[in-house]
């Protein structure tokens, strides 16, 4: 696949995980920082993030980010 379109996948990637994040409880400060490793180890630390129905699809997000495009979304 040429870079562009892996670029794009990410960028893509990064504004659905912003949309997904935003709707669940989490640090306005880590919301901004935007480390997706982060959001891996401690989004299902808290039970309302756990139970919330996008929890299965954002965690498969951000291991995808994690391993295809970067840690933290301004690397």
């Amino acid at each position: 696949m040429p870079r562009s379109l892996d670029l794009e996948a990410i960028r893509r990637k990064e504004s659905a995980l912003s949309t997904l994040l935003g709707m669940m409880d989490i640090p306005s400060y880590r919301l901004e920082k935007k480390d997706w490793r982060w959001f891996l180890r401690n989004l299902g630390t808290r039970e309302h993030n756990r139970e919330h129905p996008m929890f299965e699809t954002t965690m498969s997000m951000l291991k995808w980010m994690v391993r295809n495009g970067s840690g933290k979304s301004n690397d």
